[in-house]
């Protein structure tokens, strides 16, 4: 199991902004990976049209206890819920939801 948080506001302030979330909605985690994938995606015409030029498109990897119990859907609802302040920032999002028996 791994845990990699970003804590780094002024050079990756979405992906923080992502790490903090996920950490304090779904702690304590067993397992959380975030991939910044925005760079394969320059030039994206739907992130440009939100406005966004760097940090738009993310893979999470995420393993926490409150997802005992929920189907994948209610786990990525979840997930969105946890992360509604920071979706606006967000053009695409590719999420994989364990639970701990599951890692």
């Amino acid at each position: 199991s791994e845990v990699a948080l970003v804590d780094d506001a002024k050079r990756r302030p979405t992906a923080t902004s992502i790490s903090k979330a996920i950490s304090e909605g779904l702690g304590p985690l067993l397992q959380f990976r975030l991939k910044d994938d925005s760079a394969q995606h320059s030039g994206d015409a739907g992130a440009l049209e939100m406005g966004l030029t760097s940090e738009s498109h993310f893979r999470l990897d995420i393993a926490s206890p409150k997802f005992r119990g929920l189907s994948p859907v209610k786990r990525q609802q979840l997930v969105f819920d946890v992360l509604k302040d920071v979706m606006p920032r967000i053009h695409a999002i590719s999420l994989v939801t364990r639970t701990p028996e599951e890692i």
